[in-house]
């Protein structure tokens, strides 16, 4: 271990940090960039994508959340889709890869130690309803909603559903699962997404839940 890891482990610093952070210790920069090198050649520091890092598990006090690490990949995302419908229970399986919308290219980036990331474009321009800031331990990040996760995913594959079936069938996603949603959650997209199939989708659940 080196002073930059020793600095890091022992001040109030990011879990997640850039090299504009690490300027901030103090170290002259020529030292600074020598014990970057040598601290993610010995793995004391995971340099996880271009100019984004951490210290490795056994340094580090807290764990990285990758909806904040992915929204440092790629600012204007947020996290949706399966991951989203995965982590609230909606569908059974578990998903790795974490899925987000972004308004720019298309990209997928595989990490060795924090899985991959996979960024959409799927509107011209990005509809906010549904979307929210979640907060964690390390850091604030943008997420949709599970039901605005269900539209991206009808946009993105152009589905043609209307009613509760096609979930299930196609999802897995049991009727229960839909029984928190209220007139509030519907009311906030509905008309915002001006594409017919999102549309058609939200007044078939709608109606079935009488909401």
């Amino acid at each position: 271990m080196n002073e930059l890891v020793e600095y890091i482990r022992n001040n109030n610093f990011p879990v997640l940090f850039r090299y504009n952070d690490l300027l901030k210790t103090g170290l002259k920069k020529y030292l600074l960039n020598d014990f970057l090198l040598e601290a993610v050649k010995r793995k004391y520091i995971d340099n996880i994508y271009k100019d984004i890092y951490t210290l490795s598990r056994m340094y580090r006090r807290n764990l990285v959340c990758e909806g904040v690490l992915s929204q440092m990949i790629v600012p204007n995302s947020y996290v949706s889709l399966r991951y989203v419908l995965s982590d609230v229970l909606w569908i059974p399986e578990s998903v790795y890869n974490i899925t987000s919308i972004t308004n720019g290219t298309n990209l997928l980036i595989n990490t060795e130690n924090f899985g991959s990331f996979k960024f959409i474009n799927i509107y011209k321009n990005i509809p906010v309803a549904g979307i929210y800031i979640e907060n964690s331990s390390i850091g604030n990040y943008k997420r949709a909603t599970p039901l605005r996760a269900l539209c991206d995913y009808v946009c993105l594959y152009e589905k043609k559903w209307d009613n509760i079936g096609y979930l299930e069938d196609h999802l897995r996603i049991m009727p229960e699962s839909l029984e928190n949603l209220r007139e509030k959650d519907f009311d906030e997209l509905q008309g915002v997404f001006k594409i017919h199939n999102i549309e058609n989708f939200l007044i078939g659940i709608r109606k079935e839940l009488g909401l």
